[in-house]
């Protein structure tokens, strides 16, 4: 879904998303060798401000609950992801670098490795790749650039590199503490922070206690935040907030129930209001709104097996690992050559002449013919 821009196709590769936001900013290519035929004609450099948006369970079927939609209210445009892995974090990775996991490295939340488990964007799980808000860290020196999330991975996942991190980089994720800044763990807010901001939404029923109800509200403080996160300065700003909490909230109440239409309902309001509020911040706002297909069966350490063997014994094709190929080549070859050797030895058997100087008489102690007595002449 897009906002301030266009895309003349009604779906697009994953791969192709993150030069499609590099190219409506007026920055450089993200990937040179991309297809841009059909991107929007713009003016190379006329820089904007961009706001991304990735929630990760939204879908054509939960929009419908949200009424008079205000945020969500653009044409939907369809997101072409591989089948393997099923993972939202490795989507939203392959966004963001223009390649897919075979490069960028993000299997999924957490992946098997020779060294053992591992977690995406911990110090040995880290994207291999540059990412699109690397490129705008050093390509784009009048911009702020800032990634928040609710989920350690996912605000990590549109930071830039730890080792790129700048004056006007800022990352935060939500832990038990509050808001804390990815790069320094600095709290910038405390939990009772976000408690007190979003108080209103316990009277929409919003229970604090749990976990996803929690993680919801400090979302919407993130949106209401938004600029207390950023620096005065009158810059540009590349904006990313990644949403996590529809998921689950989907997951402990169903996803037909109250507290998700409810949940919905709000975050496009509040969504509403802060692209309102960037509009009058910024000259120019572009806008992009990406649901992430997720499930609870999220590629990790404990699915890995069962999503590659799903993806093996795919109906639609035949595909066998080598081992197998390796044992059925085996397997004919052998029955090959004994069916040669059985049919030599038949033959050979065959042909045999009952002869005193053959292997058989010579080698058995069965009785013998009496030899034929000439009788001499008298």
């Amino acid at each position: 879904m897009l906002k301030g821009t266009s895309y003349a196709s009604n779906n697009i590769e994953d791969t192709l998303v993150g030069d499609l936001i590099s190219h409506v900013s007026g920055s450089f290519p993200l990937n040179k060798d991309a297809d841009r035929t059909l991107f929007p004609e713009v003016i190379f450099f006329d820089q904007n401000s961009n706001l991304f948006i990735s929630v990760e369970g939204l879908g054509q079927g939960n929009l419908k609950h949200i009424s008079k939609p205000q945020f969500f209210n653009e044409k939907l445009i369809s997101l072409q992801t591989p089948s393997y892995p099923e993972d939202s974090l490795s989507t939203l990775t392959s966004i963001v670098t223009g390649t897919d996991f075979s490069n960028h490295g993000i299997i999924g939340h957490s992946w098997e490795s020779p060294i053992g488990p591992v977690q995406a964007y911990s110090s040995n799980g880290d994207c291999q790749v540059p990412k699109l808000t690397d490129l705008l860290t050093n390509s784009r020196g009048d911009m702020n650039i800032l990634s928040v999330s609710s989920d350690f991975q996912l605000a990590a996942a549109l930071a830039p590199h730890h080792e790129l991190n700048k004056k006007y980089n800022f990352a935060y994720y939500v832990s038990e503490k509050g808001l804390q800044n990815l790069y320094t763990n600095e709290v910038v807010f405390t939990t009772k922070d976000i408690k007190t901001n979003v108080a209103d939404l316990t009277t929409k029923g919003f229970n604090m206690k749990n976990i996803e109800d929690f993680h919801f509200a400090s979302e919407i403080f993130i949106i209401r935040n938004v600029f207390s996160l950023l620096p005065q300065e009158n810059r540009n700003a590349f904006i990313s907030i990644s949403f996590a909490s529809i998921k689950d909230l989907a997951i402990r109440y169903g996803s037909s129930s109250k507290q998700l239409k409810s949940a919905l309902q709000i975050l496009d309001s509040e969504l509403a209001e802060l692209q309102q509020n960037l509009n009058k911040q910024f000259p120019t706002v572009t806008t992009e709104i990406v649901g992430l297909k997720s499930s609870t069966l999220e590629h990790t350490t404990k699915t890995q097996a069962r999503q590659l063997r799903s993806t093996l014994n795919n109906d639609n094709e035949t595909e066998y690992t080598l081992n197998e190929v390796m044992s059925f080549q085996t397997s004919i070859w052998t029955a090959f050559f004994l069916t040669i050797i059985m049919i030599v030895v038949l033959t050979f058997m065959c042909k045999m002449e009952g002869a005193e100087n053959t292997i058989i008489y010579k080698t058995t102690d069965g009785p013998r013919p009496i030899p034929d007595v000439e009788f001499p002449e008298y």
